[in-house]
């Protein structure tokens, strides 16, 4: 990596070394490639998506707090709120651990209701989850209206 520092050129060295293996003897790898892959016990794990929409609320405070409460409960991997209209919500969640009822349980208190609950299982947790409206809602539309 080369970054510019006043009028002067630092080149920092990332971490590697040279790869040892018959395959590709000689040639330098990054040590996060060197990583031992990790063992697989023959069961795959499942998940379960939620896409929800949240009424009740259209300030983003409250909409991120209702975010750090989903995100709080047992078992959920991963949960994001937008801020945006008709304010979707995404949870990803190990239902060996919880339940979609404990997950909704947990914003009691809060302004808001749960409207629109769509519940998928899905094989592993991605990198990146976008909330989306449930089918049947548009963006325009109040979340709960018919």
């Amino acid at each position: 990596m080369v970054y510019r520092s006043g009028w002067t050129f630092k080149l920092l060295a990332s971490v590697t070394a040279i790869c040892s293996t018959a395959a590709c003897a000689g040639i330098v790898a990054p040590a996060c490639a060197r990583q031992p892959a990790k063992a697989d016990s023959g069961h795959q794990r499942h998940y379960r998506r939620a896409d929800m929409l949240i009424a009740g609320s259209s300030c983003a405070v409250c909409l991120m707090r209702v975010e750090r409460k989903l995100k709080g409960v047992p078992g959920v991997k991963k949960a994001a709120v937008s801020i945006y209209r008709p304010y979707p919500a995404i949870v990803i969640y190990d239902p060996d651990k919880t339940n979609l009822t404990e997950i909704i349980n947990s914003l009691k208190g809060e302004p808001v209701v749960v409207a629109r609950v769509q519940d998928e299982e899905i094989n592993k947790v991605p990198e990146v989850i976008v909330p989306k409206a449930p089918e049947g809602s548009s963006s325009g539309q109040k979340p709960g209206a018919p």
